[in-house]
């Protein structure tokens, strides 16, 4: 993983524990590795999340040592079909919809809600780099269609959505 690739990892799991409706449903923030390595011998809390990212578009260079750069973000989120329990889903924002909804379709639509064409837009949440670079924007590049988890073991119910977006950031040499 690059530097620009951790900044960019650490400014979306910032902004996930700055989120209050993402820390009522998952327990734990996300991770960068795509294998939870630490919970593999152990029940993982469903939902949960990881990140991955990588070099998107090409940079393009300004004078003075600034350039514009793209990564490549890809927000898996991983729980069951099973009903999202009611002291939890009263928790959460208005964004959910009214009536019983599964613990994945929730997972998807709250990380939606932070995670879209608004981040960075005035009165919504932005992404703050460690290093200082300058956010410019997100652009979403799917939905998450959700789909059974092909690697989990018979008879678990275990559902994922890999949501993906492009980070746009200004960075210095």
């Amino acid at each position: 993983m690059t530097d620009a690739d951790r900044d960019t990892a650490d400014a979306v799991i910032s902004l996930w524990r700055q989120t209050k409706a993402l820390s009522v449903l998952f327990q734990v923030p996300p991770t960068w590795d795509s294998v939870r390595k630490s919970d593999s011998k152990n029940a993982v809390a469903m939902p949960y999340a990881t990140i991955e990212v990588k070099k998107g578009a090409e940079n393009k260079r300004l004078t003075g040592g600034v350039y514009h750069d793209y990564r490549d973000v890809t927000i898996k989120i991983a729980g069951p079909m099973a009903a999202l329990g009611a002291s939890v889903q009263a928790q959460l924002p208005a964004v959910l919809p009214a009536g019983p909804v599964s613990v994945i379709n929730a997972a998807k639509i709250l990380v939606l809600s932070v995670f879209n064409l608004k981040l960075g837009t005035p009165n919504n949440a932005t992404l703050t780099f460690p290093s200082g670079a300058r956010f410019v924007r997100w652009w979403p590049q799917n939905d998450g269609e959700i789909a059974k988890d092909p690697t989990a073991k018979a008879g678990q119910d275990i559902w994922v959505a890999n949501l993906k977006g492009q980070v746009w950031s200004v960075r210095m040499d």
